[in-house]
């Protein structure tokens, strides 16, 4: 066609003002749909509630945001830059595996605390079950297809971006079998043990930093891609063990809990 690509500073500019824009229609419809009585509301502070509270929670994000960039970080100082860059494309095609999942979070949060807060653990434990199944059955398709469209999804990335496609299949079935096991950082938020969700996060992290340097060596971007999906689902499986010795609850898409009695 003719016309010179976007630069990086054009493309950074764009992604601010997406940003901005999205935080304000959020706003506008937080303040068109807010309940009369929560306007009326007067405002209480508990700071070292909160702070009680937040510490765990900044804890746990970073360690979250270590996870999401360790095998594109390591893999780019212990592999190639471009070998880096290739799988980057393949980590941003597995994401798509993930939306059921991040929008099943926004409405499943504020039930789990309500239902715990309620003493209804029995209950808490079906909408658990059915929720973790309902977002593994749906993603299992996305993750097919996004397994076998996988070179010609690379391929609108540029010539040698197929070099990911192995990857990228490997980060799909990584995050598909996550999907099975995915609520239990966000029930032990929910539910006051934010710490058990922070060190467990944290010892996530350190497992995929320590796959990372052993596989990425001998196995370059293969290699990240395993560790990252094998150090995923296995923390989300220890946290599920936390959930199970605090409340007895089974966050696991088999649902064999009934709750703390």
């Amino acid at each position: 066609t003719g016309r010179a690509a976007p630069s990086p500073q054009a493309a950074m500019v764009l992604h601010v003002l997406a940003s901005a824009a999205t935080w304000l229609v959020g706003w506008l419809v937080l303040v068109r749909c807010l309940p009369a009585e929560a306007k009326r509301a007067e405002p209480t502070v508990d700071g070292r509630a909160w702070l009680l509270s937040a510490l765990p929670l900044l804890l746990a994000g970073g360690m979250r945001l270590i996870n999401i960039r360790t095998d594109i970080i390591m893999l780019g100082i212990l592999a190639d830059t471009a070998e880096a860059g290739i799988y980057n494309a393949a980590t941003r095609g597995s994401q798509f595996v993930l939306f059921i999942l991040l929008s099943v979070n926004a409405v499943l949060a504020p039930a789990i605390a309500h239902l715990h807060a309620d003493g209804q653990h029995r209950r808490l434990q079906r909408v658990l079950t059915l929720a973790t199944r309902a977002t593994l059955g749906l993603s299992i398709p996305v993750a097919a297809a996004m397994i076998l469209l996988r070179e010609p999804f690379l391929a609108m990335f540029g010539p040698g971006f197929t070099a990911g496609a192995t990857p990228l299949a490997i980060l799909c079935a990584g995050r598909c079998a996550l999907t099975g096991v995915a609520f239990a950082g966000l029930v032990l938020v929910m539910t006051g043990h934010e710490w058990d969700a922070a060190i467990g996060t944290a010892a996530g992290a350190a497992a995929n930093i320590l796959g990372n340097a052993i596989l990425i060596p001998p196995y370059g971007a293969t290699g990240a891609a395993i560790a990252t999906a094998v150090s995923s689902v296995a923390m989300n499986a220890a946290l599920g063990c936390l959930v199970w010795r605090r409340l007895k609850l089974d966050t696991t898409f088999l649902g064999l809990g009934g709750g703390r009695r």
